[in-house]
């Protein structure tokens, strides 16, 4: 019986298969997965293409290769730099737009400023009110600085007034018209509140502009009246058939002629003593010649005699 159930005990019992590997038929193990996979005849592993957002190939990525990191660094100066640059350009234009000058020209006095963008200097300001100042070779300019704007609006006014006042003393009225137009370019500088007696000053100063303007009529009327003393004087001498004035005419023409000259001259000579006869009359307004008295058995200044009675004032006989 024992032998019996040894033998059915040996018979449930599994067999055990017993392999014997060589070690010298096993590959040897290089650590490369595709290696290990073709040895057991596996498929290979499906390949990843590294994507912009894999942290083993962004550039912030510890890990990443050293010339990305590198061309980043280089990125980030340049960018510092241009920025300070910029920075330094727009400093140095402020500064440069800051600066105000008077320049001496051969011809002419222009107020310039700075300029705020390359390429930095000096330019012309414009503008009606900045119009550069016409002068003569000869004249005296001296060139400024000017802290302010404002500072810069108190000389180029300055020197606007200068040159109308010089023309003024001409006492011409061809430089009364240039003065005009200086005193007009000088009230446009002088439109605040600030600058209220500059422009009672430069008010003034025009109707001195006005003053000459009517001088200068009356010269243009003198030389048309002796113009006319000549005319009448060789129609005397031709002796006119149908007029007999002529010469009464000519000597008219030259006497109102001679008055306008006298009373010009009167003006000036004598202004004293036309203030201290008219109190009322402030300073440097022109006041109404006075009529000259008749001379005595002359007549009247003023009438003209007529030398045929009957003729009529226009001369011609119907």
């Amino acid at each position: 019986m024992t032998d019996e159930a040894d033998k059915v005990d040996k018979v449930d019992e599994p067999a055990v298969a017993t392999v014997i590997v060589d070690d010298d038929a096993l590959p040897v193990s290089t650590g490369n997965d595709a290696e290990l996979r073709e040895a057991v005849g596996a498929k290979p592993a499906p390949t990843r293409a590294a994507s912009d957002h894999d942290p083993v190939h962004d550039d912030d990525h510890p890990d990443a290769p050293v010339h990305k990191r590198s061309r980043a660094v280089f990125a980030a100066g340049f960018v510092l730099i241009g920025a300070l640059l910029i920075g330094a350009l727009v400093l140095l234009g402020h500064l440069n737009a800051d600066r105000y000058e008077i320049v001496c020209a051969p011809d002419e006095i222009r107020a310039e400023t700075g300029r705020a963008f390359p390429p930095w200097g000096m330019r012309e300001r414009t503008g009606p009110e900045w119009k550069a100042i016409a002068i003569p070779p000869d004249a005296e300019c001296t060139a400024a600085d000017a802290q302010t704007e404002t500072g810069l609006t108190t000389m180029f006014l300055g020197l606007l007034v200068e040159r109308a006042d010089k023309a003024l003393l001409a006492r011409d009225a061809t430089q009364a018209e240039v003065a005009a137009v200086q005193l007009q370019q000088a009230l446009l500088l002088t439109r605040s509140d600030a600058r209220r007696d500059e422009r009672k000053t430069i008010e003034r100063m025009l109707g001195d502009v006005e003053y000459w303007r009517a001088a200068g009529k009356l010269a243009a009327a003198r030389a048309l009246l002796l113009d006319a003393a000549k005319q009448f004087e060789a129609a005397n001498t031709a002796v006119p058939r149908h007029v007999k004035d002529a010469f009464a005419r000519a000597t008219y023409a030259r006497q109102v002629a001679d008055d306008l000259q006298a009373g010009s001259d009167s003006s000036h000579a004598g202004s004293g003593a036309a203030v201290a006869e008219h109190p009322g009359a402030p300073l440097g307004v022109a006041l109404p010649v006075e009529p000259r008295a008749p001379s005595p058995g002359a007549g009247s200044n003023l009438a003209m005699p007529l030398s045929d009675a009957g003729v009529p004032p226009s001369g011609v006989l119907l």
